[in-house]
């Protein structure tokens, strides 16, 4: 019995971590972007909207979060003309 409870323990133990990893990612990502780069909150969602997926991607392929804003400021910066 006690066996199963630390399993269980383990699983939702994992699962908060591996959840609060892609959470700082997100709001580091939006810092790094806002205070460097100019980026509006605005200009940030609507980017976020279309390329979630695609930089979600980058990050689990291992490039740093600085990396990935270096890569939306330099190639996505549209999004922030959008909004003139």
């Amino acid at each position: 019995m006690e066996f199963i409870i630390i399993f269980v323990l383990m699983i939702v133990i994992t699962l908060l971590f591996q959840g609060t990893k892609g959470v700082n990612y997100l709001l580091t990502l939006k810092k790094i972007l806002k205070e460097e780069y100019g980026w509006t909150q605005s200009e940030f969602d609507e980017m976020w909207s279309y390329h979630q997926s695609e930089l979600n991607q980058l990050k689990q392929n291992g490039q740093s979060t600085r990396q990935i804003a270096e890569h939306i400021d330099q190639y996505l910066n549209h999004y922030k003309s959008a909004f003139e």
